[in-house]
């Protein structure tokens, strides 16, 4: 705070709770008059009383070889209360008594252990593997999948869903990115969100739903009531659900999920949101918002039965499957560039007419113009010299 005055950002240095005293961060957190009757109605205060240093980073180190760690976190919550009721003062006008401050910190540790035990992975409670691939839903009914990527260094996550039906087929499949920091466990819950979503934007109806993790599933079917971000989520997935008709969500292995898994990837590629329509059933009324995001598949065919294998053309074959014969021994299996029986080539004989073209041709003798003689021009004719020169 006070440095913060050196540089002019502050013109008041004095605290603006108490108006006593320079703030600082040590008067902001411990020392102020407001802030001494939170302590004081504390189990801290006796240590705090006791303590004869001068800074608050101290007092914490101080701490640590006085109360056990719970003790600690409840010391750390009561600070960032403590630093909430500042601002909520000099911003919005308001303040509340110590008792209130005290039992809010109480309610939102509590909120934080249980949302921490639910999201804690149980030893020995693991997805079945009996479940290596993914398992089509019954005829005439849907299931979802979802994923999510959260990467390192990135500014937010990649969420992906896919809806399909009793024969394998796809119906509808998301991409989407989601902006913010989130840990894996809430990226897989808001995937899911995600999912019921485009469900219900499709006027669809599902049954199943499937994730690759255990602790998601567990939180989803439990009827706990959870506080926090995470609880709203939840909430938010619980009431899509009794929407859309989901009967089960259960966990799988990651191999049996790896048509989300793979849009999930595709999310940091589009950096946008992405929705692929394959399925077109005439009863779907899509909203504007919606339809400006899908896009349309061309319709494919698929073979029944087992896929045939890629056979190489022989030579000699025609494209049509037929084969044709060699031309110099009439057999078939080859060409007449593999023929065994082909003679081998003589050396090119040249050409005559190129021959004689490219030949120097004989020089013409020259006839004299005044007496039709070859082997002299008009100049050394012996009858124009005797008339007296050329003419």
């Amino acid at each position: 705070m006070a440095n913060l005055n050196k540089r002019g950002i502050l013109t008041d240095p004095f605290c603006r709770r108490c108006g006593k005293e320079i703030e600082s961060t040590d008067h902001a957190l411990i020392w102020c008059s407001k802030d001494v009757e939170v302590w004081s109605s504390s189990v801290f205060w006796s240590l705090i009383a006791d303590w004869k240093g001068l800074y608050c980073d101290e007092l914490l180190r101080w701490l640590l070889s006085k109360v056990k760690m719970e003790d600690l976190e409840v010391f750390c919550i009561v600070i960032w209360a403590i630093w909430r009721e500042r601002n909520c003062f000099i911003h919005q006008k308001k303040s509340r008594a110590a008792g209130e401050t005290l039992d809010w910190v109480e309610n939102f540790l509590l909120e934080f252990q249980n949302t921490k035990r639910v999201f804690k992975a149980k030893k020995g409670r693991n997805c079945s593997m009996s479940q290596l691939a993914w398992c089509p839903p019954p005829r005439g009914s849907l299931k979802l999948n979802t994923d999510a990527a959260v990467k390192h260094h990135s500014n937010f996550i990649g969420v992906g869903a896919t809806i399909r039906d009793g024969d394998g087929k796809v119906i509808a499949a998301l991409s989407k990115p989601i902006s913010g920091i989130f840990t894996a466990e809430m990226g897989e819950l808001l995937a899911v969100r995600e999912g019921l979503l485009l469900v219900k934007f499709l006027k669809l109806s599902i049954q199943w739903v499937e994730v690759d993790a255990s602790n998601v599933d567990f939180v989803v079917n439990s009827t706990d009531f959870l506080g926090g971000f995470a609880g709203c989520v939840i909430e938010d997935i619980k009431a899509l659900s009794k929407d859309v008709g989901v009967l089960k969500c259960q966990a799988i292995p990651r191999s049996g999920n790896g048509v989300a898994h793979t849009l999930t990837a595709l999310a940091f590629s589009y950096r946008e949101e992405k929705i692929w329509q394959v399925g077109h059933p005439t009863e779907w009324n899509i909203p504007q918002d919606v339809q400006s995001k899908i896009i349309h598949l061309p319709p494919f065919c698929v073979q029944a039965g087992r896929p045939k294998k890629k056979r190489f053309k022989y030579a000699g074959e025609h494209g049509n499957g037929k084969t044709r014969n060699c031309t110099i021994c009439k057999k078939s299996g080859h060409n007449r560039q593999n023929c065994k029986n082909a003679q081998p080539c003589q050396a090119p004989q040249p050409c005559p007419s190129a021959t004689s073209a490219t030949s120097k041709r004989p020089r013409r003798p020259y006839k004299c113009r005044k007496c039709g003689e070859e082997g002299h021009n008009l100049q050394k004719c012996p009858l124009a010299s005797e008339v007296g020169g050329t003419t």
